[in-house]
């Protein structure tokens, strides 16, 4: 019987919305329920439609959602969406759905929060005697004064609800005269335990007894209180029967209310004010590995793992003061074992008739497997990346045999013509000169293309031209295979790809390093680009490989890496790309493993085509659906037309010596009058030594203390009229160029000549 009330009054009185479905109607719905939606009584919506509370635009899925769970399938156990109410109003709201069988049938559960925000109203308690002696005699619930378990004060409506006629009749006697005989010597325990000052519950549901004998459900809600003469208890009492029926009915019900306590899927714990749970339910006692007895000892706190329980402690008084009307929190308990639980918790409160806090209930997620997933997947990417950077840096160290002899090759012709010139063969120092300025630009170009393919950056898709990415590693690729000979075959109408440009480098610099293995004594690689408007069957003697989501009918872009080396025999190219899988000595297995990860990722396809002794063919087909070759921001270049230089005043900003001696000179050549300054301390020194009189500030990005953006935005506070260009010898797909893409201000990509830099500057004043 306790349990059957319990059970009921939880449901009907808990804040949360409640809904049973049966076949898609409500079979059953709570009081919050009713009045979340904006229903006046139950009775417009029990044997209804579900449909009633949502909007057009989510009932189907709703509807589906609940098929879909009474047929065994999958469905989230908690998701947001959009409820109706009665009057057409459209508001957000949580729902967590259990199920559980009755009578051999699938039954649902929906339990249902409005998120909007609201504010709550606070009950004022009077303060003056007069005022509480009114409000004891005209309360609603009957209030009785115990003092060891004896009725020593009762109100008019107590007197009421036992069916007497005078107050007298019941001062004086002992409890038994209100309460039903099988639950009597139970209340006189928790009156006297109370009374001393022990932990019982606060608020509960049992049976009273009228003076006619009638057996009716009641509530009752107790405190101690401090007396003359000692401690006594302040009962107030509820007759509950409008709400839950009369005996037989409770008892009918009472299978129903517990099996959805008991087989609910999410942990359910109810709490009095003091903390303490005085009723969990299995899910609960299973996560956490206590038994209902050991946990009705303890309060939710002992269970919190210490770094929650202050913050967790906070929100629920909050609570408990009437301040919200509940939260929604992520914590951990600790298990029976030691163990750290991950949980999701939604906390709300349960009033009684009255208006006041009884109890709190928790809704409890096992979050252990989200939060496995998540870590198992942010290891992965991890890993991922760090194997992308060491693959990279192993490429690097292969090619940084043939950069260093490129650079001494470099030098050496630069170091020559400088010689000439020393050797007084004025004749030709145009020549001369010319040949310097070719060699800079070459290792200028080399070192642009080096640092873009070993850059670390965020993973992000563009829309590239694979052709241009092929021609612009054309020289570390040559260098990295050296004596194989090379040849591309390129088709000029092959439609741009749409991925991430780091990871296209790592498909062509790791099948580039498994072709020059496969040919140690020298031989002939190839690569290939073509586009596909739609794509065949494989090759006879290739296999495929699939990635993920690949669309058959869309057009493809054709990548083709073959080589002459000694090729793969039948069983390997079946484990060719799984991890750790090499036929090599020193091999790592991770290479083409990598490869078909970023194939798969990009929804492409990979054919192989091997014989031993007769070489190898990649072909990667990665899809083009609608895509096209984006406008690429162009660096500053020299005008047409020359335009004539007008006199400046020029601030040289620079902590490299010899280029500050050299744009300084140049500077001058062009009439310019130049003051300079070693670092941005120094500038902004000079600057104010200046009065600000100055046109235009040339800084270097990269400098110790102050950067060039800092002092360009400090400059462009105090003196906006005074033009910045900044320059830089980061390439334009590095982060630091992409930086300076976002401010208001010129850059200029070193090297440059006088040339460049006059018509840049020219540019700012026109």
């Amino acid at each position: 019987m306790e349990d059957l009330v319990f059970y009921k009054n939880m449901f009907d009185q808990v804040p949360m919305g409640i809904l049973i479905g049966d076949e898609g109607k409500f079979d059953y719905v709570n009081n919050s329920f009713v009045q979340m939606f904006g229903y006046s009584d139950k009775g417009e919506l029990i044997g209804k439609s579900i449909e009633l509370i949502y909007p057009p635009q989510v009932r189907a899925e709703q509807i589906k959602r609940g098929d879909n769970r009474r047929s065994g399938l999958s469905e989230p156990r908690s998701y947001d969406t959009v409820g109706i109410k009665k009057d057409g109003t459209e508001f957000p709201i949580n729902i967590m759905v259990s199920s559980y069988e009755l009578n051999g049938k699938i039954e649902l559960i929906g339990f249902f929060t409005d998120i909007s925000e609201h504010l709550l109203t606070q009950n004022r308690l009077i303060s003056t005697y007069d005022q509480y002696q009114a409000l004891f005699n005209s309360a609603p619930q009957g209030i009785v004064l115990l003092k060891d378990a004896i009725i020593q004060l009762v109100n008019p409506q107590l007197v009421k609800i036992f069916g007497y006629s005078d107050p007298h009749e019941l001062l004086g006697m002992g409890i038994e005269m209100i309460n039903s005989p099988e639950v009597t010597e139970e209340l006189i325990e928790r009156s006297l335990k109370r009374q001393r000052g022990e932990e019982v519950p606060a608020v509960y549901e049992t049976w009273g007894q009228r003076k006619d004998a009638s057996v009716f459900p009641i509530v009752i809600k107790a405190e101690r209180i401090k007396l003359d003469d000692g401690f006594g208890v302040l009962a107030y009492i509820e007759d509950i029967s409008a709400e839950i029926g009369t005996r037989d009915d409770v008892i009918s019900n009472e299978f129903r209310f517990r099996s959805i306590f008991n087989n609910a899927s999410i942990g359910i714990v109810l709490a009095d004010l003091d903390g303490f749970m005085v009723q969990s339910n299995p899910k609960f006692q299973d996560l956490v590995g206590y038994t209902s007895d050991e946990l009705r000892t303890m309060k939710f706190a002992e269970i919190t793992y210490d770094e929650d329980v202050d913050y967790n402690l906070n929100l629920w008084e909050t609570l408990v003061r009437g301040d919200t009307s509940g939260y929604v929190v992520k914590k951990h308990y600790i298990h029976k074992d030691g163990t750290l639980l991950p949980v999701n918790i939604s906390v709300s409160a349960i009033k009684n008739g009255g208006g006041a806090i009884d109890y709190t209930i928790a809704l409890i997620e096992d979050m252990r497997d989200e939060t496995l997933l998540k870590e198992t997947q942010e290891e992965l990417k991890r890993k991922e990346e760090q194997l992308y950077r060491a693959q990279k840096m192993e490429a690097i160290a292969r090619i940084s045999g043939g950069i260093a002899h490129d650079i001494n090759n470099m030098l050496t012709g630069i170091l020559g013509y400088i010689s000439l010139i020393e050797a007084g063969d004025l004749d030709n120092i145009a020549d001369y000169t010319e040949g310097i300025k070719r060699i800079v630009t070459q290792s200028a170009d080399m070192s642009s293309r080096l640092l873009t393919f070993s850059r670390q950056r965020i993973s992000r898709p563009e829309v590239v031209d694979l052709n241009m990415v092929i021609k612009d590693m054309e020289v570390m690729i040559k260098q990295l295979i050296t004596p194989i000979k090379l040849d591309l075959v390129l088709d000029p109408s092959t439609r741009p790809i749409y991925m991430d440009l780091n990871h296209l480098h790592q498909i062509l610099m790791n099948l580039v390093i498994n072709a020059k293995d496969a040919m140690p004594r020298g031989g002939h690689l190839e690569i290939c680009t073509r586009s596909l408007s739609t794509l065949s069957h494989s090759a006879p003697d290739a296999i495929r490989f699939l990635g993920s989501d690949v669309n058959m009918q869309t057009p493809f872009t054709e990548l083709t890496i073959k080589d002459r080396g000694v090729g793969i025999d039948n069983e390997g190219l079946s484990q060719i790309f799984e991890p750790f899988f090499t036929t090599k000595e020193q091999g790592t297995g991770l290479g083409l493993a990598t490869v078909y990860g970023i194939v798969r990722e990009n929804h492409g396809i990979i054919d192989i085509a091997s014989k031993v002794g007769d070489g190898t063919k990649f072909t990667i087909y990665f899809p083009t659906p609608n895509i096209e070759v984006e406008d690429v921001p162009q660096t500053v270049t020299a005008s047409e037309t020359s335009i004539p230089m007008k006199p400046l005043s020029i601030l040289l900003v620079d902590d490299n010596e010899d280029v500050r001696r050299v744009l300084n000179l140049t500077m001058q050549q062009m009439n310019l009058s130049v003051h300079t300054a070693e670092n941005g301390e120094n500038a902004l020194a000079k600057l104010k030594e200046l009065g600000g009189q100055v046109d235009l500030i040339l800084t270097d990005m990269v400098m110790p203390g102050i950067m060039g953006d800092e002092l360009a935005k400090s400059v462009n506070r105090e003196y906006p009229n005074i033009k910045i260009l900044i320059m830089t010898g980061y390439h334009q797909q590095s982060d630091v160029f992409q930086k300076l893409e976002h401010l208001p201000f010129t850059v200029l990509e070193k090297p440059f000549d006088q040339e460049k830099l006059k018509q840049t500057i020219i540019q700012l004043f026109v």
